[in-house]
């Protein structure tokens, strides 16, 4: 997949006894508030790659897409590459 492409999966979020973790919590709420406004779920959204909030995201917007946020990934792929190939890493990306 490329960088930054959309995905689209189905998980589930449960913390301890079933609860859901602060951030999909935070997620939901964010959620209700928006609905609350009279606004509509978003279509896609933007996240670092942190797996609780992925989690959160599918969970709480289900059918929104989810694009990774190319700045963070950048950053990781370089992290891995030599100093040598940076500049085409950031050619690349």
């Amino acid at each position: 997949m490329p960088v930054g492409g959309l995905r689209r999966r189905a998980h589930g979020v449960a913390g301890r006894g079933g609860r859901q973790p602060r951030v999909a919590r935070g997620v939901a709420g964010l959620r209700a508030g928006a609905g609350g406004a009279g606004l509509r779920p978003p279509v896609l959204t933007t996240s670092d790659g942190a797996p609780e909030l992925v989690a959160a995201l599918e969970q709480v917007l289900p059918k929104a897409l989810r694009q990774r946020c190319l700045a963070h990934k950048t950053s990781n792929v370089l992290a891995k590459a030599s100093a040598y190939n940076h500049a085409q890493v950031e050619a690349d990306s």
